[in-house]
């Protein structure tokens, strides 16, 4: 047997070495395949991307009290000043996560819980708010229980 044979094959283990390590650099800024963070799936996807997810979900945020007599009221995240705060743990989620082995990835699923902080403005009125976005958590299970409001 010549070299030639030899050459093809370290050719080829060559160029297929070069594409996993591709893959594993693409992988240090994105999640890897079957990541899901807070239940949803976030497979190849930014902490960008996860972060304005987050923000949307808290500015589109509506509680629906239903009190006695069958009485509905609405309260929007906007009402109470309810705002999205950035904190690490989505880039920590990412950092923590091995990209070298992403191919591992393909046969197992990754489930990630992230605090959402939520923030309510320190208004003249916000103490009031928190108390009552409070009590109406309390009351209701429709919001996350990853869900923690800080006052600022």
């Amino acid at each position: 047997m010549g070299k030639k044979p030899w050459i093809i094959a370290a050719s080829i283990l060559g160029v297929l070495v070069v594409a996993y390590l591709g893959v594993a650099a693409f992988f240090m800024s994105h999640f890897l395949v079957n990541t899901s963070i807070n239940g949803k799936d976030f497979s190849g996807k930014t902490v960008a991307d996860v972060e304005a997810y987050l923000k949307e979900q808290v500015a589109d945020y509506k509680l629906t009290i239903l009190e006695q007599n069958n009485v509905s009221d609405v309260i929007n995240g906007s009402d109470i000043s309810l705002a999205y705060k950035d904190n690490s743990q989505v880039a920590d989620a990412l950092e923590q996560q091995s990209q070298l082995l992403w191919i591992a990835s393909l046969f197992s699923r990754s489930n990630t819980d992230v605090t959402t902080v939520l923030l309510l403005s320190s208004r003249k009125n916000s103490m009031v708010r928190l108390w009552i976005w409070m009590r109406l958590h309390q009351r209701s299970n429709s919001l996350s229980p990853s869900l923690r409001p800080l006052l600022i």
